[in-house]
Parts: structure tokens; C-alpha cells; sequence
């Protein structure tokens, strides 16, 4: 099949429109960044890249593994990977998922993963934190629905309804933002890379 990324482990068939994910894998969110020292870079939009890179133009045949919802997950293969998320373990684009998020785990992905960061490849030359933590802290933080308006004054009886109060010193709080991380994945310090 001819195949249009969504993500970096999702992707849709171009003729049905069916969604495929990849089996055994997560990438980091699209909006997601890990840090290089004190830089950062968008690991999201790398991992979307890198499989554009490996797509386009390209036919990809899939094996359907498990049913999870809507999502098929599936292990692919292209003309330049027999495994697609096998090749993302191995170059640090992607990290294998856990036990507890994928039972079946496959010990060649944990391998590829195991090799990727002692080499600190891809993400494991920085800090990071793991795709389905940053996605648990951002849906923490994700604005809840506004609180209702109070009820408006009654015009007959101005003493009713909420007295309003306005007052210069008290501060404004803005609540968005992106979430705090307190556990980042780390390779090795820079300076001991070098």
C-alpha cells in the first residue's frame, strides 16, 4: 500500500483510509521535545520525518498483529526496512513500549533499543521523557472546561446576585503551558561523549 504519515508511528492507507500503528513501538508526541544539553529539539517532528523519509514513494506491506480500538497495530516492512519500527529502535527514532503497555513484547526490539542507547543514538543522546509519560502529564494539565457563569444580577432587585469585586493586586495565573517533567531520560552527560 501507498501510505500518508500521521505521526511518527501512525500512518494511513492512502486508497481506503484505513489507520495503521506501529506494533511495539511509541515516538514522541508531535509536540514533544527532548533536550541536547540545554537545547532543544522537536524529537516529535524528527520521528514524523523519519517516517515520511522511510514512506514516501514507496510501497509498505503490513502484518496485522493485534486490534486495539480503532488502531490496527501492525509490523511493517518497505523497500529499504524488512521492520520498519525495528529500524526506528535501532537509529533512536523510537522506543519500545513496556510490559505493561505491550504484553507481547519481542526481544529483538528491546535489543535494538538496548544497543541504540549505548550508542546514544537518536534520543538517547539526550534527555527526554518517555512518549506515554509526557502524553499522562500533558492530558494532567490539559484546561478543564470553564466554570459557568454566575447568575446575573436581577435588574428589580440589585442587592441579589453576585456582588462583583474588582481589585489591581491580585495576579493573573495562566495555567497552560507545557508540563513539567520531573523524569527526564538521560544518556551519558555530553562532556563524557566526547
Amino acid at each position: 500500500m501507498r501510505v500518508e504519515v500521521i505521526d511518527g508511528s501512525r500512518f494511513r492507507d492512502i486508497e481506503n483510509g484505513t489507520v495503521y500503528r506501529l506494533w511495539g513501538v511509541d515516538v514522541c508526541a508531535p509536540d514533544q521535545t527532548a533536550l541536547l544539553g540545554r537545547q532543544p529539539w522537536p524529537c516529535g517532528t524528527m520521528a514524523r520525518a523519519w517516517l515520511v523519509n522511510e514512506t514516501l514513494g514507496k510501497w509498505v506491506s503490513c502484518v496485522l498483529l493485534d486490534k486495539q480500538g480503532n488502531e490496527l497495530a501492525v509490523r511493517c516492512s518497505s523497500s529499504t526496512h524488512q521492520d520498519i519500527a525495528l529500524a526506528m529502535l535501532k537509529e533512536g527514532v523510537a522506543v519500545a513500549l513496556p510490559p505493561d503497555h505491550e504484553p507481547k513484547q519481542v526481544k529483538v526490539y528491546l535489543a535494538a533499543q538496548d544497543a541504540a542507547r549505548k550508542a546514544f543514538r537518536g534520543l538517547w543522546g539526550s534527555a527526554f521523557d518517555m512518549p506515554w509519560a509526557y502524553r499522562s502529564q500533558l492530558a494532567a494539565v490539559e484546561p478543564k472546561a470553564d466554570p459557568p457563569p454566575p447568575p446575573a444580577p436581577d435588574p428589580v432587585n440589585p442587592t441579589d446576585g453576585p456582588t462583583p469585586s474588582i481589585t489591581g493586586d491580585q495576579p493573573i495565573q495562566n495555567e497552560k503551558g507545557p508540563p513539567k517533567s520531573p523524569g527526564l531520560v538521560r544518556g551519558q552527560p555530553n562532556e563524557e561523549r566526547r
